[in-house]
């Protein structure tokens, strides 16, 4: 199940967000929430169980830009970040917004996958643009189609 985060969301949001130990992502993620720029959508398990992932994104004049999507490790690969995706590309597609816009880690090969089934494409890269060094793919989907 897909919907928009609350206030109730904020424990779980931390928790997913923290996985690799870096209170900095937490920190962020209770930025995203508090609406400052940002909106989030956060995934389920059915029923209304527990949030097991989210997408924050901002609006841009023309684009809804992607700003973090993370899924939960023991629920990966489970259509998550699918149902994250898709929902935002409606969100997009119910204002009107012409573009989807993010950037994704040239190693990060899994969200690149998902990235390209749903038709972003490559336009742009940033050179050594993370902590790691990788670099920043700039990726672009048109959804006024």
């Amino acid at each position: 199940m897909i919907r928009r985060a609350g206030a109730p969301d904020l424990p779980a949001l931390q928790a997913i967000a923290s996985r690799d130990g870096s209170p900095r992502e937490a920190k962020a993620v209770e930025s995203y929430l508090s609406g400052q720029g940002s909106e989030l959508f956060v995934a389920s398990l059915p029923g209304g169980g527990a949030v097991v992932g989210y997408l924050a994104y901002r609006e841009l004049p023309d684009a809804l830009e992607v700003l973090e999507l993370r899924v939960a490790e023991d629920h990966q690969r489970a259509g998550f970040a699918t149902a994250l995706l898709a929902s935002l590309i409606n969100e997009a597609r119910a204002r009107p917004h012409r573009r989807i816009c993010l950037e994704v880690s040239a190693i990060n090969h899994g969200a690149q996958a998902l990235y390209q089934r749903f038709g972003l494409t490559q336009v742009g890269r940033r050179k050594k643009y993370y902590p790691d060094g990788s670099d920043a793919l700039l990726l672009d989907l048109d959804v006024s189609a």
